[in-house]
């Protein structure tokens, strides 16, 4: 939700700290795709700025014992034609495991063996910030860099900018809010195990929103991620959510995002005989559903 125009000061501390988050990241991915074109300044206005922040927390404790956090976070900033946008997301699950067994080393006295171990199944953190501007009615062009990594997945860093062309339909017409980018990037990655490579790329992607009554949102987004250098190597993101407005800046989000990589990462094992190793091959799909709680200033 727009707030009033904020003073000098504080948009030029803004601006520092969203100069600082990049190089602090090292390069981010995937956010949402695509961040559908809000609706246009008001009359009159200079500059405006909203966040909208979420955040999902399940933790359970007695018999089983887990922990799963999610935090999504978009900073806007818009000029009558300009959008500075730096999105952050979060996920982190940890579980502990406990292995019960019995020990009859003396027959006399038996007894029950109880071990825990903890252990991190999934940790993701996304880091990026993206200029839009529009050039002329619907069309447009971008620019973003992005972050990722995701250890659990065998990704120890992904790095990636690039630039395009975007193509808009406003909010108000019978699609809905749509909006569509073509461009190119290249990308810096970071395997947990194995040599770091560099590539071009194609991306392309769309977003698309659109409101279902006067409290209720629909949000979707699919980009495609094409190695130019290894036309095999294909990546697609996709996601789709709905909110539902609690009060003014309160609403309840349900999400659910698909990650699919058709050459994911591989965890090789030496062979102590100096055979071939062995290789271990990550999933190719990655989902996560989400209910959170969405604040928005």
């Amino acid at each position: 939700m727009p707030l009033a125009r904020p003073s000098r000061r504080a948009c030029r501390a803004l601006f520092f700290a969203c100069a600082c988050l990049i190089p602090a990241g090292a390069g981010r991915a995937d956010a949402p795709p695509v961040t559908p074109a809000g609706p246009p300044p008001e009359a009159g206005a200079h500059r405006r700025w909203h966040d909208t922040a979420s955040l999902g927390v399940v933790a359970t404790s007695g018999n089983t014992e887990n922990t799963n956090v999610t935090f999504d976070n978009t900073l806007a900033v818009e000029w009558p034609e300009t959008r500075l946008i730096l999105a952050t997301r979060m996920l982190r699950v940890d579980t502990t495991r406990r292995d019960i067994h019995a020990d009859f080393a003396d027959p006399a006295n038996p007894r029950v063996v109880v071990e825990r171990s903890r252990a991190r199944t999934s940790e993701e953190f996304d880091v990026s910030l993206k200029v839009e501007r529009t050039v002329h009615k619907r069309l447009g062009w971008f620019a973003f860099t992005e972050w990722e990594q995701n250890r659990p997945a065998g990704l120890s860093s992904r790095s990636r900018a690039g630039a395009g062309l975007s193509w808009t339909i406003p909010e108000g017409s019978p699609l809905g809010n749509l909006r569509v980018e073509a461009g190119l990037d290249g990308t810096r990655e970071s395997p947990v195990q194995g040599d770091t490579r560099t590539y071009a790329g194609a991306r392309l992607a769309t977003g698309w929103d659109r409101k279902l009554g006067s409290h209720a949102s629909l949000r979707a987004g699919l980009e495609f991620l094409e190695n130019l250098e290894d036309t095999h190597d294909l990546r697609v993101n996709g996601n789709v959510g709905l909110e539902v407005a609690i009060t003014s800046k309160l609403a309840l989000k349900t999400s659910w995002e698909v990650r699919y990589d058709r050459e994911p990462q591989r965890k090789l094992f030496a062979n102590p005989a100096g055979g071939p190793p062995a290789v271990f091959v990550y999933d190719t799909t990655d989902t996560v559903f989400s209910t959170s709680l969405l604040v928005q200033f």
